[in-house]
């Protein structure tokens, strides 16, 4: 068919073809792509909804005769048309919709993936879904046979609203790792989540737990099956318990008795026999794994070279920032400023970069403490109190100990915002 001359003789009332006949000749060539493109999109949408037809590939990739299915492919976010996914970025970065370059895979992709969801493409049973819960767990899965079999479970899905109600989002990590593991169970099982919950295949979770833990096929100092992977067992457990408890809850709720005493039982069995066919090996694995792990301490020289550097490195990005403000300086005197404190305070790198600015300014101020407990005191405890900042996390108290009253904290407010924003990892780049 001629696509132009159809666009002419049977629609030339639209809008977009009428601005098409009036353009020059290089601009019709483009708009007439624009045009197909979109078409074709919407009838790639259309193949993806109805879960039958043909999808409409800008190119097609064939390796060695391998076959592809609808979930290896996304869509360009600036010509709409449909690439394999791990070829997108390459095409991207020469798509002629536009001049902008993608920053890397994976952002090509997520916004392929954010495309077809608002077109409604795997959000169907999701509608009434969480929109934060949709963005942070159940669009960043990886497309694969385990995402598949998350989105297509419902008491998974209602395992990763429990667990995102409690955590948030700022652990979207780890909650996605939980549905994986568990989703993982149910394809070694070969049922699902909501048939695994119950008393009649409780031996086949056992035997696909203790597959996914790997028996080495050694024995532990008892005598007992080692695992290589103990803590795999470890945390199944405490997922399919706390699933369990969320099936019975349901079905309290919509009065559902069987599936009410399924969970019920299952919860029993596990109670009795989950110790002594996981629990109990996986602790007695990961025991024996600790005996001869290394543990590397620092040597007192390298610790004085470490504090030498950066106190001189935090001197001078103060003295750069003071000189010639812009972002870079500021960043630069963020991170070595977190690596003093984690440094310093022994603290794991999150705890000390989440620090929120609020909690900063409403410290306690510990000069005003009890007399009679100040007048206690020696002279290092006191000059140690002047230094404490206890500031209160979801999880928890974060001790810093840090001399907010020199110069380069003068600024802290400003500081310590930023430093919230970093990323663990990003200070020993």
């Amino acid at each position: 068919m001629k696509i132009g001359r159809h666009l002419q003789t049977v629609h030339r009332e639209e809008a977009a073809v009428r601005k098409l006949s009036t353009a020059e000749k290089e601009g019709r060539v483009s708009s007439m792509d624009r045009l197909r493109n979109l078409g074709d999109f919407n009838h790639n949408v259309d193949v993806l909804l109805s879960g039958s037809g043909t999808l409409i590939a800008g190119r097609m990739i064939n390796h060695s005769g391998q076959d592809y299915s609808a979930a290896d492919f996304l869509p360009c976010k600036y010509c709409l048309r449909f690439f394999n996914r791990k070829e997108l970025w390459r095409h991207a970065r020469h798509c002629e919709a536009t001049a902008e370059k993608p920053f890397c895979e994976k952002d090509i992709q997520a916004a392929g993936k954010l495309l077809l969801q608002g077109a409604g493409v795997g959000i169907g049973r999701f509608a009434s879904a969480d929109p934060e819960l949709l963005n942070y767990i159940i669009t960043p899965l990886q497309q694969d046979n385990v995402s598949e079999c998350i989105k297509s479970d419902s008491l998974l899905m209602l395992f990763a609203q429990v667990l995102f109600a409690r955590l948030g989002r700022e652990r979207a990590a780890d909650i996605r790792g939980r549905l994986r593991y568990t989703a993982r169970l149910a394809l070694n099982v070969g049922l699902s989540v909501d048939d695994i919950i119950g008393p009649d295949h409780f031996d086949k979770v056992v035997r696909a737990v203790r597959d996914m833990c790997g028996e080495t096929g050694s024995k532990t100092l008892n005598g007992c099956s080692e695992f290589s992977k103990p803590h795999v067992g470890l945390k199944l457990g405490q997922f399919l318990k706390k699933i369990a408890q969320i099936k019975r809850s349901r079905a309290i709720r919509d009065r559902d008795l069987q599936r009410r005493q399924d969970a019920d039982d299952f919860l029993q069995i596990m109670d009795g026999s989950w110790c002594d066919d996981i629990a109990s090996l996986a602790r007695q694995s990961a025991s024996e794994f600790s005996y001869n792990k290394k543990q590397v301490l620092p040597l007192t020289r390298d610790l004085k070279r470490l504090k030498a550097y950066t106190t001189a490195a935090i001197d001078q990005a103060t003295k750069a920032l003071s000189e010639s403000p812009s972002q870079e300086a500021f960043q630069n005197l963020a991170a070595v400023l977190l690596c003093r404190l984690v440094s310093f305070n022994k603290r794991r790198p999150e705890e000390p970069a989440k620090l929120m600015v609020d909690k900063y300014q409403c410290r306690s101020n510990w000069q005003d403490s009890n007399a009679e407990i100040l007048a206690s005191l020696g002279q290092f405890e006191k000059q140690l109190m002047t230094r404490y900042v206890i500031l209160s996390q979801f999880n928890g108290n974060v001790i810093i100990c840090a001399k907010h009253t020199e110069p380069r904290f003068a600024f802290g407010d400003y500081l310590l915002l930023w430093v919230s924003l970093l990323h663990g990892s990003w200070s020993g780049e």
